[in-house]
């Protein structure tokens, strides 16, 4: 008899431990993409120095992201906006850039903004044009002339 007292006694004091209702916290995380790529063409790397160009498509950029309040594109050049003879650097001559269509823009050493998106409902994916404005150099002396673009996303 005293086994099923001391049976008792101990079940109901797990039953008083229970309570009527307990919660369960649920979370999740979606780490924030801003990933940004170029995709030359083969107009990139034959760029018409003597005879300059306007609008020549030279890559296409692609970007991604999926910040909800958006995404900033920045751009700089190593050379700030010149194309500079690989043997004289006393040599050059200057470019802009057309991205996409936000706009047409002389490169400088330090990162500007190029492109500004101000809200994303999700992940997304766009692609812009890259077009170069070359001025012409009829008198260039011959060799490689060349600059470095760096583009850049920024989540907000």
């Amino acid at each position: 008899m005293k086994k099923i007292i001391l049976a008792a006694l101990v079940l109901s004091s797990f039953s008083a431990l229970a309570g009527t209702s307990a919660t369960l916290n649920l979370k999740g995380n979606v780490a924030v993409i801003a990933d940004i790529q170029v995709a030359a063409d083969a107009a990139a790397q034959s760029l018409g120095i003597t005879t300059g160009s306007t609008n020549l498509k030279v890559a296409t950029v692609t970007e991604q992201c999926n910040d909800k309040d958006g995404y900033d594109i920045m751009m700089s050049s190593l050379n700030g906006g010149k194309l500079v003879h690989t043997g004289d650097s006393s040599k050059s001559t200057t470019y802009q850039i057309v991205y996409g269509s936000a706009g047409t823009y002389t490169p400088t050493t330090n990162a500007n903004k190029v492109k500004t998106v101000t809200s994303l409902t999700g992940l997304t994916s766009t692609t812009s044009d890259i077009k170069v404005n070359v001025t012409s150099a009829p008198n260039a002396v011959a060799g490689d002339y060349t600059d470095t673009v760096t583009f850049s996303i920024v989540a907000k």
